[in-house]
Order: structure tokens, then sequence, then C-alpha cells
């Protein structure tokens, strides 16, 4: 079932992705969280649960709020070593 195995995908990535993040190695952090929304996203497309769907949805959302997160900092990160200045961020 094409559901259930980008599923799994999608949750071994987002593991990897949560390790990177605790590690504070944000850069691949948000790469791997990316990677995870597009198997959750495909996962979404063909589940026929509602209940599972909505579980799909509530963790794409949640996961798509981190990468966000992880992309301003690594923006202002960037900005930080062009200027020179410290942040108190993350």
């Amino acid at each position: 079932m094409a559901s259930s195995s980008s599923l799994d995908r999608a949750i071994e990535i987002v593991q990897k992705a949560i390790d990177e993040d605790v590690k504070q190695n944000y850069s691949e952090a948000y790469k791997q969280y990316m990677n995870s929304l597009d198997y959750f996203m495909l996962a979404l497309k063909y589940e026929k649960n509602d209940k599972s769907k909505l579980l799909i949805r509530t963790k794409i959302n949640e996961y798509l709020a981190r990468a966000e997160m992880l992309k301003e900092h690594l923006g202002a990160q960037a900005i930080r070593r062009q200027t020179g200045r410290r942040s108190k961020w993350i």
C-alpha cells in the first residue's frame, strides 16, 4: 500500500530530523524535516481512513512549523555571520 510505505519512510526520515535537531545540527535537521514532509504529503494523499488523515495532517503542521522556525534561525545565523553579531535565538 502506497500510504503505508510512504508513512513508514516519513517517520524514518523525521526521526533523523529530530536527532539532528537535538544535536543542534539545524541545517541538516531542516533538510530532513522538509524531506519527511514530502513523504507525509504522499501518505496523506493515499490514506483512506479519516482519523489517520487527521493525525497525518497534525504531524505535517507540527513538522512544518519546526522547519519554518529552523529556516528563520538559519537565515538569521547567516546574517550574523556577515555582520559579526550574536543573537539569543533558539
